[in-house]
């Protein structure tokens, strides 16, 4: 059994729990689940469209069923185990984010609000730390952990090396992840099998990347795909990457980004029917409602016909790849945001609209000038 051995750090505040949902605790499901889905996201070429014009996913799920295991016809084990060897260090456990956010209290008001410089990243995680009762603790930036693959089932070794790839170079752990928590960083690989070991190595560990157009260059090697036209669920073909200037730090770099999208929220907060283009469900509090997705048929919308969440097409990322240099990274992923017959509403079934990209572009239009965009 070949054993792969991953020595990592946190880079951005990693907002993940165990079993109690609170305490922090990085778990081998977490990590698993992550794989999975950038897996997904780079097979797409494995649906079909069939006679009926419907996507047939059935290969898809038989080569995710042989890497990752399944349930069908009385379960299928995983090809590999996931441990986490070295936890983070409960001495590195934050219990508020506002200890690390520079903060104002307005005259007057029992609340606090970050500090002007400090808006974008607190807008980005404010669920973890801004809603009263609902402060989560976390695990701090710069915290070493461990985990290891033990490959049981040799003939997937790309398969799970490309999804590595995807969740170092372009995903993030545990809750926020599409808003820029839980991005992580590979310091070192060790392994039963050298050969083995060194193609791990210099995917998750590149070095001498100094610069946007340096980083381009890295995910045009890294991101190979095969073409195809299915866009039925999350995607890397077609894929917009927006990579900026590095920064010094995970804070300055995750407001590069989340600076521009909290002052865009905020100018386009009327065009509250299109927001959830950019993944729902969206709470409306001075409102007193929840848009979503759901389907419309003639009569009453029935509770299985309701889709209440989908995740955000648009990631935040922040790509550390020396001690210091920190790239903000959004990537925009191609796919439906709602099934066929489907749209936007409130959950009530009311003000129902079209799924439209536009107030996605719009904001990509801002960030633009600003960044080196790659298309996969």
């Amino acid at each position: 059994m070949e054993t792969i051995i991953f020595h990592c750090e946190t880079v951005t505040p990693m907002f993940i729990a165990g079993a109690d949902g609170v305490t922090p605790e990085l778990r081998a499901p977490s990590i698993k689940g992550a794989l999975r889905f950038w897996w997904r996201a780079m097979n797409g070429h494995l649906v079909s469209i069939n006679a009926t014009g419907k996507a047939d996913y059935s290969k898809l799920q038989e080569e995710e069923t042989k890497i990752f295991g399944g349930t069908k016809d009385g379960g299928y084990r995983s090809s590999f185990n996931i441990i986490v060897t070295k936890m983070p260090e409960t001495s590195r456990y934050g219990q508020d984010l506002w200890d690390e956010i520079p903060f104002q209290t307005p005259s007057g008001k029992n609340y606090k609000v970050p500090q002007s410089g400090h808006q974008g990243k607190a807008y980005l995680l404010y669920s973890m730390f801004m809603m009263k009762d609902k402060i989560r603790p976390y695990v701090k930036s710069g915290t070493p952990f461990s985990f290891k693959i033990q490959i049981r089932r040799p003939g997937h070794e790309v398969a799970l090396l490309n999804a590595m790839k995807g969740l170092v170079l372009l995903g993030n752990l545990g809750a926020r992840s599409r808003r820029g928590a839980g991005s992580i960083r590979v310091l070192q690989v060790e392994g039963s099998d050298r050969n083995l070991q060194q193609k791990f190595t210099e995917a998750l560990c590149p070095s001498n990347i100094n610069s946007p157009e340096d980083l381009h260059s890295l995910y045009k090697t890294s991101f190979k795909l095969i073409n195809h036209n299915v866009h039925t669920f999350s995607i890397l073909n077609e894929a917009e990457i927006f990579v900026f200037e590095q920064k010094s730090d995970w804070k300055s770099a995750l407001e590069m980004i989340g600076g521009p999208f909290q002052k865009f929220r905020k100018e386009e907060e009327s065009a509250y029917k299109h927001t959830p283009n950019f993944g729902f469900p969206i709470v409306h509090r001075n409102m007193g409602t929840t848009f979503q997705g759901g389907f419309m048929r003639n009569g009453p919308l029935k509770d299985e016909d309701k889709l209440e969440r989908r995740s955000s097409p648009l990631l935040f990322k922040v790509l550390k790849t020396n001690d210091s240099t920190y790239f903000p990274i959004v990537i925009w992923l191609n796919g439906d945001l709602i099934p066929d017959g489907y749209k936007i509403m409130d959950k009530n079934g009311n003000d129902a609209t079209e799924p439209n990209t536009e107030i996605v572009e719009d904001f990509l239009k801002i960030i633009e000038p600003q960044a080196t965009i790659l298309k996969l």
